[in-house]
Parts: C-alpha cells; sequence; structure tokens
C-alpha cells in the first residue's frame, strides 16, 4: 500500500469512527428527550435537571470510550454501512468538522476570556444593603463558599461567574436603586446557581456543544436544559420569596434592561429575553419548588443507567465499512 493509499486509508477509518460516534450520540439524545418528556409531564423539575446533566457527562465519555474500544472482539450489530467511495469524502467531512471544531472552540475561549476580564476589572464591592441579604441566602442555602457582590457597568442584568470565589455581578444602575425585594429575588437567584454548580454544568455544556457542533439534537438539548434550569430557580425563588408577584415584577424589570452578557453562556445570568414568556406563565401557575436540587441517591439511581447505556453503546459497531 502506498503512502497516499494509507492515509487515505486513515482518514477514512476515522470518518467512519466519527459517523459511529455521531449515531451513537443520536441514540443518546432520543433517550435523553423522551425521558426528558416524561419527567416533565410528572413535574419533576430536579430529576430532569439531574437527568441531563448525566447525560452531558455521558456525552463526553462516549467518544474516547468509542476509540477504546473501536478494535473490541465483542459482538457487533452494524445498522448502517457506508459506501465504498467514502474514502475520497473524507478529506472534506474531516476538514469541515475541523473547521466548525475551531471555531466552537475559538468562541468558548474568547468567552473565558471575557469572564476573566469581568472578574478583574469589577473592583466596587456592593454596599451593606446586599451584603445583609446575601448571607442570610448563603446560610438558607448552606451554602459554605464565600461569594462576592460587585457592582458592574459592564453587565446590564445580575450575572453570576464560578471560580474559587463565585462573584455575582449587579449592574451599577440597579446596585443603587433596587429595592429590598429586588435585592432578595436576585441574590436568592444568583446565590441558587451557585449552590446548584451550574456554572461547572454549563461548562460542560459547552464542551459538549464544541464536540457536537454539527447535531441538531444536541443544540435543542442545550436549550432544554437552560430552560428547566432557570424554570427550577424561579420556582425555588417563588417558594421561599414572601412575595412571588414581587420576584414576577423582578425578573420582568431585569429583562427590560437585557443588553449584554458574557459571551458563550458562562455567566449565568438571572434573566434572558428568550423564553421568558413561558417562566412568567409558569409563575402565574404557581408552580414552586421546596428543594433546590434532588437528592444523592435520586441523582445515583438517574446517573448509573445513563452510563451503563453509555458504555454498552462503545462497544457496538453501528457503522460497517
Amino acid at each position: 500500500m502506498s503512502g497516499i493509499d494509507a492515509q487515505t486509508a486513515w482518514l477514512a477509518n476515522w470518518t467512519l469512527l466519527g459517523v459511529d460516534v455521531f449515531l451513537k450520540a443520536t441514540v443518546l439524545l432520543l433517550i435523553a428527550i423522551g425521558l426528558d418528556g416524561l419527567l416533565s409531564l410528572c413535574k419533576r423539575t430536579l430529576e430532569r435537571i439531574a437527568m441531563w446533566n448525566a447525560f452531558l457527562v455521558a456525552f463526553l465519555l462516549l467518544p474516547p470510550a468509542a476509540v477504546a474500544m473501536a478494535g473490541s472482539t465483542m459482538p457487533i450489530s452494524h445498522v448502517l454501512r457506508i459506501p465504498e467511495n467514502i474514502a475520497p469524502l473524507s478529506d472534506g467531512i474531516i476538514l469541515v468538522y475541523g473547521v466548525g471544531f475551531l471555531a466552537m472552540t475559538i468562541r468558548l475561549v474568547v468567552g473565558l476570556a471575557e469572564v476573566r476580564s469581568l472578574r478583574r476589572s469589577s473592583p466596587t464591592t456592593a454596599g451593606p444593603p446586599w451584603i445583609e441579604p446575601c448571607v442570610r441566602w448563603r446560610c438558607h442555602l448552606d451554602l459554605k463558599r464565600p461569594v462576592a457582590i460587585t457592582e458592574s457597568r459592564r453587565v446590564s442584568v445580575p450575572t453570576v461567574t464560578d471560580g474559587l470565589r463565585p462573584i455575582v455581578f449587579v449592574p451599577e444602575i440597579t446596585a443603587d436603586s433596587a429595592s429590598k425585594a429586588d435585592r432578595n429575588a436576585i441574590l436568592l437567584h444568583e446565590l441558587l446557581h451557585v449552590r446548584r454548580r451550574d456554572l461547572f454544568w454549563q461548562t460542560l455544556a459547552c464542551l459538549v456543544q464544541v464536540a457536537y457542533w454539527p447535531h441538531p439534537l444536541v443544540h435543542l438539548m442545550l436549550r432544554r436544559l437552560d430552560s428547566v434550569r432557570e424554570r427550577a430557580c424561579d420556582a425555588f425563588c417563588v417558594h421561599h420569596l414572601p412575595d412571588p408577584l414581587q420576584y414576577r415584577s423582578t425578573l420582568v424589570s431585569t429583562v427590560e434592561k437585557l443588553a449584554r452578557r458574557p459571551m458563550a453562556s458562562l455567566g449565568l445570568a438571572m434573566a434572558r429575553s428568550t423564553r421568558i414568556a413561558t417562566r412568567l406563565e409558569q409563575i402565574d401557575r404557581g408552580e414552586h419548588l421546596q428543594e433546590y436540587m434532588a437528592h444523592w441517591p435520586t441523582r445515583l439511581a438517574i446517573a448509573i443507567p445513563v452510563y451503563f447505556t453509555t458504555g454498552w453503546l462503545a462497544t457496538v459497531h453501528l457503522v460497517a465499512a
């Protein structure tokens, strides 16, 4: 076999492996979307979050697991046979995927840089009217990690970023004009993101988006995860704040001020213009949550089948050359 033939065969093999991984990801996505619909009908919001978080990890584990099992002697079940002329197309397929992967990676890096810049350029600490309710809500959520409250001109809505020390950024105009009820609503919402470690899971979601950028169902999955996460925050705030209507009013006024936020969704803003109508309808229906997170036995019971299914799929070859 010549050098060119060997290179072509190598590219074709990786193309087939990529198609195989995307087919397996499709199977996982269809399972996840079906389970999400079932849990939604049962109004199990916290379990939906736990399920999507488990699938985020599964999607990141799937490619290396599939590569590791590519030479496995375990039973193979072919459901798709690739045409013999796939080899000449391998260069183009890998090139298109690589360009998209690079573009998404650059977007992620720029988002990280913007968040880092935001954290370093906002030295003004919010005053005592913000500190006191922050301490109180941290105790209410049993949040051990220290959280800084900072005023910033670079955000137009309250936004939280994570790190060794999470920071809640409050727009300067909001820091000066917010009522006591507004401060309680904003802080409880943002501290809840910190308590659930939503920023960590959001980072994993960005990595999944980079790896599977051509897959339309992945983008649907991430939108659903973002939506259910915010709805859970709203339901918890409605339950624990003394005036749900005031929380609704704060949410509406926050959306009206929306102009910009950290890129690549690496900072979690209290409100966005998209899907706000759905969130307001949920508040109007009186949906509420007493707990902020599913208990660990429930999360474990959800995660184990997801990871088992992912491991089993890694041993099954869905594509044949």
